[in-house]
């Protein structure tokens, strides 16, 4: 069996953190990886499933530690949204 001629699927990333050098680096990072695309960087959670639903990720980077709403609020308010 041939494989088709099939272009990558590139994996939408969103990143969450209150750290701007860190979030500028992870999205250089993410963009210059074959197969990976940042879709968003937010600096916390406050408006995470607005976010989400907008950028529609793949997969979510989010620090833990981070002012307002932080990441582990941030995912229960990602599955709390995804649940209704």
């Amino acid at each position: 069996m041939r494989a088709g001629n099939f272009a990558p699927v590139k994996l939408r990333v969103a990143v969450f953190d209150d750290h701007a050098k860190r979030r500028d680096g992870l999205r250089m990072l993410i963009d210059s990886t074959d197969n990976l695309e940042c879709v968003g960087v937010f600096p916390d959670c406050r408006d995470v499933v607005r976010h989400v639903l907008e950028c529609t990720p793949d997969v979510v980077l989010m620090d833990i530690d981070m002012p307002h709403v932080d990441g582990l609020q941030g995912v229960t308010l990602c599955a709390s949204s995804s649940r209704t």
